[in-house]
């Protein structure tokens, strides 16, 4: 890492490798899975909105189980593969939601809702072939809905 002496500010952005533990090969789930089995009463996500009583909490294990719903109900519409887009606000739902795809085996595809033009390009993950776009996701994902999703 290089800073000039001059300014104090960094003049190159590189940090060399450390050595160390090797880098576990486990997917989003695997871990998810494993921190389900560990600690599933533990607190593991919250929906961080701004009136205090209106924020949701999920343990370990809940996360897990509407991540798994989630990604039941996209299998039943999409294919292990396919890329489905978020055109959404960031929530604890944006996340489970996230979690559902990957462990459906498709490629998450996140769209800024905040571009609302019709001109706006698609993300660059989009460029072989054009996403579904998941517009209707949170109603899928809250707990009065939990009786429609497989």
């Amino acid at each position: 890492m290089n800073v000039s002496p001059e300014s104090g500010l960094l003049t190159e952005s590189y940090w060399p490798a450390e050595e160390g533990d090797a880098v576990r090969d486990a997917t989003l789930g695997e871990l998810l899975r494993e921190a389900a089995a560990a600690v599933p009463d533990r607190l593991a996500l919250v929906d961080g909105v701004e009136d205090p009583s209106a924020r949701q909490e999920w343990t370990y294990a809940e996360f897990l189980q509407d991540a798994e719903r989630a990604a039941r109900a996209l299998l039943k519409r999409f294919q292990p593969g396919d890329r489905v887009a978020i055109w959404a606000p960031n929530s604890a739902h944006w996340i489970i939601l996230q979690q559902g795809i990957s462990l459906a085996g498709m490629i998450l595809v996140a769209a800024n809702p905040a571009y609302t033009s019709s001109a706006t390009p698609m993300p660059p993950a989009c460029s072989m072939s054009p996403p579904t776009v998941a517009s209707t996701w949170r109603p899928l994902l809250t707990s009065s809905a939990h009786g429609y999703l497989p």
